[in-house]
Formats: C-alpha cells, structure tokens, sequence
C-alpha cells in the first residue's frame, strides 16, 4: 500500500499556509499529524497522513470517501476566498509531490502541462455571473517501476505522481 499524504495549502498571492484539514473535508477525524521540526513548522511544511489508500499494480475506479452535508454560509465563503487567493494543496505519494496533469490543445500540438500543487478550485466566468467550484473528486495517476530483480516480485518504486481534479 503506497502512503497517500497531504501538506498545507499555499498560495502564490499570499504567503500564508492554510491547514486543509482546518476547512470542512473528508478523513478530518481520521488524519493525524506527521512530527515535524520547528522550522517546518513555521515555514508552513507540514504534512498529515490522509485516508486515501491505494494499493500497489491494482486499479480502483471511483472509491466514494464520504458524503458531506452542504456547507454552511462561513464555510462557503472560506472557500471562495481561498479559490480567489489560488490557493493550492500539496498531495504526496511516499514522499514524491503530486502534479496537476491538464491537458493543453493548440493548433499545431497537443501537450500535458504539469504544474505543482493542486489547486482548491476554480472560479468560472460566464456573462455577468461568476461561479466558485470546488475540487472534491480527483483522478490520482501513480505509475510505479516493479522491481524484477527481487524474487518475489512485490518492491515497486515510484515514477510519476500526478492528480486530474474533476472538472
């Protein structure tokens, strides 16, 4: 089972860290804390273990987490805040940071860009209304290396950590 862990949300507009497990979430009363040292502490670098539990060469299609009630009014607006300052959420896979996968389309040529950090939302422009959505359905891609040396077969290391938020 590979270790699924999450850090503290950042923004590029502040330098402020923001715990996510402080914002209405799946697994709040399930994570714990990971010890950190002081510096870490203070430079907004924690970690906590999260319930996502994905589990070596087998693939899992659309695990419900739980089901959260609506969200109140401060609740909201906390989220759209944060959507507004671009915070982001860090997501590890035994230690390797995530990447956001979003595919690009030009004319010539088609590329996957790969940013750091996922972002909490998005906030959508249609006419005169604008509209905050929050990510709360994602896409984890782990491609790991099965170690073929070892006799029996179940050492892996992995390759590329990237999440697709559901849009």
């Amino acid at each position: 089972m590979i270790p699924i862990t999450i850090g503290e949300m950042y923004s590029q507009k502040t330098l402020f860290p923001f715990d996510y497990y402080d914002l209405p979430v799946c697994g709040k009363n399930e994570t714990t804390k990971i010890l950190h040292e002081l510096g870490e502490i203070l430079s907004g670098h924690t970690i906590s273990s999260t319930i996502y539990r994905p589990i070596t060469g087998k693939d899992s299609v659309c695990q419900v987490l739980c089901k959260r009630q609506p969200l109140s009014e401060y609740q909201s607006e906390l989220y759209k805040w944060l959507i507004q300052e671009n915070y982001r959420v860090e997501w590890y896979a035994d230690n390797l940071p995530a990447g956001l996968n979003m595919s690009m389309s030009g004319m010539y040529s088609s590329d996957i860009l790969y940013e750091g950090g996922i972002p909490l939302g998005e906030i959508i422009y249609y006419n005169d209304l604008t509209k905050f959505k929050l990510y709360n359905h994602f896409t984890f891609n782990i491609l790991v290396h099965r170690d073929h040396n070892n006799a029996n077969n179940d050492t892996y290391s992995i390759v590329e950590f990237n999440i697709v938020p559901y849009r």
